[in-house]
């Protein structure tokens, strides 16, 4: 009885796995979500352009990562992608929360009719 050999790699992922990466990621950064909720919705094409930089990002440092677990089917490559997609998305939500709601001082006075977006701050 023969032996067919059969090879099955994790990594890398195909380009149409990669591209469902990125819609996934857009859609969790652009819709409510447990991460939206907490950080802020982006719109769909902010969303959009963070969730493919993310995705290069991660699947560069994930090829980088693969270069020192030679022999691995993927499976160690592939968990480490997920991590670092979930690390650079929690990241970019941090950062977009913190765009979306500068620090207000206690000095600060808003002025009637001035935009609650630009503080006065107080003589007092």
């Amino acid at each position: 009885m023969a032996v067919s050999a059969f090879s099955f790699n994790l990594w890398p992922p195909s380009e149409r796995t990669r591209a469902a990466v990125v819609e996934r990621m857009a859609e969790t950064l652009s819709s409510p979500s447990i991460l939206s909720n907490k950080y802020g919705q982006f719109d769909s094409e902010q969303a959009q352009v963070h969730a493919k930089k993310i995705e290069e990002a991660a699947f560069s440092a994930s090829q980088n990562f693969a270069a020192t677990s030679p022999g691995d089917s993927g499976s160690h490559v592939l968990q480490f992608y997920s991590k670092e997609i979930s690390k650079l998305m929690l990241d970019t939500a941090k950062q977009h929360a913190s765009n979306q709601n500068p620090p207000h001082h206690n000095n600060a006075v808003f002025q009637e009719g001035a935009s609650n977006l630009d503080p006065q701050v107080s003589d007092s």
